[in-house]
């Protein structure tokens, strides 16, 4: 299975995206409990400073005003490296959905992996091409409330 190195930059500080990891990561718990074969089949981010992630972002070249301004504001970044390609793993696109939802306004870094499309693009362009990927319904926002 391929690796992922995929970086969530957002504005939110370190505690909210805490407590919004934290509740992500209690809905995820709740369903590897009930299907634990899927335990593996998906990476959960960790918590980074930006500094890195940032520079590494506008090192792309296909900086957008606004990728820029958000870049320009980015207090904390989540980091996923492990398996689960999300063009091969519907459990992944389903976490990043989850993600990319709860922290809306942010910026994606593909990690410099050629998915077909940009390599760092606005979470909602991200959430927009991670919606034309077969997902796993049972990690929806809607099924895990």
């Amino acid at each position: 299975m391929a690796m992922i190195y995929i970086a969530i930059l957002t504005d939110r500080g370190q505690a909210e995206v805490s407590s919004i990891c934290e509740q992500i990561g209690e809905r995820i718990t709740r369903f590897v409990d009930d299907y634990p074969d899927r335990e593996h089949t998906f990476v959960e981010p960790w918590p980074e400073t930006p500094a890195v992630y940032v520079r590494q972002a506008r090192r792309d070249g296909s900086m957008t005003p606004e990728i820029e301004h958000r870049l320009e504001r980015c207090k904390t970044v989540l980091y996923f490296e492990g398996p689960g390609n999300p063009q091969e793993c519907a459990d992944q696109v389903s976490v990043l959905k989850l993600y990319l939802a709860a922290l809306e306004g942010s910026v994606v870094d593909w990690g410099g992996i050629d998915y077909g499309w940009p390599l760092v693009q606005l979470g909602e362009d991200a959430l927009r091409c991670l919606s034309e990927l077969p997902d796993e319904p049972r990690l929806s926002p809607e099924a895990l409330r």
